[in-house]
Parts: structure tokens; sequence; C-alpha cells
């Protein structure tokens, strides 16, 4: 069975080098590869970080020129990074594209500050929420509440997956009073306010059909 989650965030100092006329860009995708796949035999899910930039001097100054030239391979190398996650079939947590290239959020030329290290493992949390909604969140459906209800209620569902979500309504009869939701959400837990204001005081069955489940929950209105 799965045993955890392997987040990997490397290359930064790869980039030190190369922008230096060192190292070797393939060797440092090459790494990343075999980080892993390792990881993968041995029934991890991945997840890796793309690389934040350096801070950049403007000019034309050779300590300008050098923090340029680091940036530059820096978006070589994540973009390598997120091809090859597309080839392994994982997910990646961009955080270049969150943090960018705000001056504000590091501490030195090369670390994050306290600002900046929080806004990654937001980034980090948020990779992970997003790949359980992904590969072990099954659908499901709460109850809706508040229940009795008198002018509106929330309609509440986990998706395991981007679903299309109906929820139908019927009367103790079993005739169909109205569809109160039909549209597209996405992975994850969803709440869904609808009127109960044109229906009469009673006890009503709602039907709610996503993609690989189909419920029903009681609904009371009381006006």
């Amino acid at each position: 069975g799965k045993t955890g989650f392997v987040l990997i965030l490397m290359g930064a100092n790869d980039v030190i080098q190369l922008a230096n006329g060192g190292g070797s860009f393939t060797t440092t995708i090459n790494n990343m590869r075999a980080m892993i796949q390792r990881a993968k035999v041995n029934n991890m899910d991945v997840i890796v970080g793309t690389l934040q930039y350096f801070v950049e001097i403007s000019g034309r100054t050779p300590e300008a020129l050098l923090s340029q030239r680091r940036n530059r391979i820096i978006n070589q190398v994540n973009n390598a990074y997120k091809s090859l996650a597309l080839q392994e079939n994982v997910r990646i947590a961009d955080i270049n594209a969150v943090i960018g290239k705000n001056r504000l959020l590091y501490a030195d030329g090369i670390h994050p500050n306290m600002r900046g290290y929080s806004i990654l493992g937001l980034v980090w949390f948020d990779a992970i929420n997003q790949e359980i909604a992904l590969r072990y969140q099954m659908s499901s459906v709460l109850q809706n509440a508040p229940n009795p209800a008198n002018e509106s209620c929330k309609l509440r569902f986990n998706l395991s997956g981007a679903s299309r979500v109906k929820v139908s309504m019927y009367n103790a009869a079993g005739q169909k009073m109205g569809m109160l939701f039909d549209d597209y959400r996405n992975a994850g837990y969803h709440e869904v306010e609808v009127s109960t204001a044109n229906y009469a005081a009673g006890i009503y069955i709602l039907r709610y059909e996503l993609s690989d489940l189909t419920v029903s929950k009681k609904l009371i209105i009381s006006h």
C-alpha cells in the first residue's frame, strides 16, 4: 500500500554552478528523474517543487548579469521539471509561480524570509490536498443544512474528481418537484446554497447524481 508523500525541492545549487559555467543541465534533470523513480518504486506519492528565483538585480554590472543568468537557468530547469512531472505522472507544486520575484519574501539573495517560507508551506499544503482529493478522496454527500429549512438550504458534497452534479427534489408521493442544482464542480468539498422559498412546507427527498455516486437525502421545509 501507499506509505506517504515525498516532497522534492532540489536544484538551486546546480543552478549556481551552471550560471558559473560548471555543472551539467542534463545531470540536474536526470538527478530529479532518479529521485522521482526511486520514490515511486517505494510506493510514495511524489510532489516536485519548482525552484524560486534568486533576487534579480537590474543593470549590467557583473553581479546583475549573474543574477539574471541564474534566473534564466531557473526558468529552463522549471520547464524541464514540469515536463518530467508529466512524463512520470507526478504533481508539481509551483513555488516559482507563487513567490515570483517579490523581494519582500527574501531574507537575502537566495533564501526566503519567514513570510516567504510561510507562503512556500502554503504551496506545498495545497499540492498535497489536491493530490489527496485526486487519488484518495471518495465522493460523498453530507446532510443538507439547515434541516428543517426555511428560505434556503446548503447542499454539501465531496467529489473525488471533476463531475457534473445534479440535485433533484421529489415530494413524499415521489413526484419530481424541480431541479435544485445542475452544474459542474471540481474535486473537493463543496457547499451550494439553493432557494427553498418557492416550495410548500413539507417533507421532500433530494436525489444527488454525481459521476460515481447516486444518493438520496431528506429535506424538511418549514415556513
